[in-house]
């Protein structure tokens, strides 16, 4: 009986240990090709692509909190060291990944409900966002991140990138075509989106030149703006300016305030470790598709709850979340390496103390880093879909689109939807919900194909 135990040990342990084997055998390190640009470059690249997209959310939100004019620069310098900051500590300290942290959809629905209720305004949406952080940081200590990780399976990861990325398009191109409610838009950012689009596409065909792209794009994009509509009345200011703190004064927390933002907080916890699981996969595949190490999804959690408070306290608005168009830019850059966006959010910090560069950051046509969005997420998207339709009919037919119903629904009739059902609507609840449900009902699972890996020159 004993010679029997030993015996069965050790097997299970040969096995276990051809299966790390085999796993790390098939477990590449992001590796950077030969022609894509160095760190620094490409520092500067990522700071092209993530702020001007990030200054259009931030200008929206100041809209929605009635923040005017003359306040436009506190709320930018706020914003921008969020995003560097929050950037660092992801990727220093969270995920550690190439993975940067930017402005979520989510938080903008709630400061829409604030609004419609009567209990906007900045220093409400800071209570929020205290609040948000305390829940993530709470979902933290308890481990949450388990259950999280547990349910993302590569099908379930691919289901969530297309829900995310699918159901922000529409109000990308509405912004990217100047409409407000729809088509048609104005001819000036028409124009300069299908600029930013065919530069953007022309240059990705050279291979030399296809790290450059998004900037070229928004160079072009800018031009032509400014050549219809002209020259933005904005001053420029000049020197250097620390933030204060709580410049929106004390924030506000009340029932009114917590519900929405408790809300948007717990769907940009699943978003953050959802993202986190998407990008470890394509940087790092294994045989099961779940690359994510186990302490990292807290980590994760961790950072984003500090994010949310440091940033409350100067003048933030909206909440961050990790930004999974951190693959799609990776792509087009070229350079996956971690270096080049620590670099970047160093930058960005050092950089929301500069007054000329903050008020500049004002002056970029919204049409054209919207149009930048669009591009990186259509990229995404193209790569989602590509995993897609290599899934068993059966899982196509009774998980994929079922699951992709709320988005559907969502493009149709999302923005005619009040604040409170929006937020409640949300197609990252109920996509989610659906994809794992399902997968389980029907009993296939996703092939374990890394989910969005692509060869990172863009090929």
């Amino acid at each position: 009986m004993q010679l029997h135990t030993e015996g069965t040990v050790a097997i299970s342990s040969l096995r276990a240990s051809r299966a790390a084997q085999a796993q790390v055998a098939i477990r590449p390190q992001p590796h950077t090709p030969p022609d894509a640009p160095g760190d620094l470059v490409a520092a500067g690249l990522w700071m092209l692509a993530v702020v001007p997209p990030a200054v259009g959310f931030w200008l929206v939100a100041g809209n929605l909190a009635g923040v005017g004019p003359n306040r436009v620069h506190t709320l930018l310098v706020g914003s921008l060291l969020t995003l560097g900051a929050a950037t660092m500590l992801s990727v220093v300290c969270g995920f550690r990944m190439t993975l940067y942290e930017g402005p979520a959809a989510a938080y903008l629905a709630a400061i829409a409900v604030l609004g419609s209720h009567g209990h906007g305004g900045p220093a409400g949406i800071s209570g929020g966002l205290l609040v948000a952080g305390a829940l993530v940081f709470l979902l933290a200590l308890l481990r949450a991140d388990r259950l999280m990780v547990r349910v993302l399976t590569p099908l379930v990861s691919t289901l969530f990138v297309l829900t995310v990325t699918v159901a922000v398009m529409p109000a990308t191109l509405e912004r990217a075509v100047g409409a407000t409610h729809g088509l048609p838009g104005n001819a000036s950012a028409w124009i300069s989106s299908l600029t930013v689009v065919i530069v953007t596409l022309t240059l990705r065909r050279v291979r030399r030149l296809g790290p450059y792209s998004l900037l070229a794009a928004l160079l072009a994009g800018t031009v032509v703006y400014f050549g219809l509509a002209g020259l933005p009345d904005t001053a420029i200011g000049g020197g250097l300016a620390a933030p204060g703190i709580l410049p929106w004064g004390a924030p506000s927390v009340g029932a009114g305030v917590a519900i929405p933002f408790a809300l948007a907080g717990a769907l940009a916890a699943f978003n953050t470790v959802a993202t986190g699981g998407v990008v470890a996969a394509a940087e790092r595949p294994t045989l099961t598709g779940r690359a994510l190490a186990p302490s990292a999804a807290r980590r994760a959690l961790l950072s984003n709850a500090a994010t949310q408070a440091v940033g409350a306290l100067v003048g933030n608005l909206v909440g961050t979340v990790s930004r999974l168009d951190s693959l799609g830019i990776v792509r087009l850059i070229g350079n996956p390496r971690r270096r080049p966006l620590v670099l970047a959010g160093a930058a960005i910090t050092a950089l929301a103390f500069v007054t000329p560069v903050v008020d500049l950051a004002v002056a970029i046509p919204l049409s054209v880093s919207a149009a930048l969005l669009a591009v990186i997420l259509a990229v995404i998207i193209a790569g989602a879909l590509q995993t897609i339709v290599r899934q068993p009919k059966r899982t196509i037919a009774f998980v994929a689109v079922p699951a992709l119903a709320p988005t559907a629904a969502w493009v149709v009739v999302g923005s005619s939807l009040s604040p409170d059902w929006q937020l409640v609507a949300n197609p990252l609840l109920w996509g989610v919900l659906l994809s794992v449900s399902l997968e389980r009902i029907v009993g296939r699972r996703a092939s374990p194909a890394p989910v969005l890996l692509a060869s990172q020159d863009g090929a």
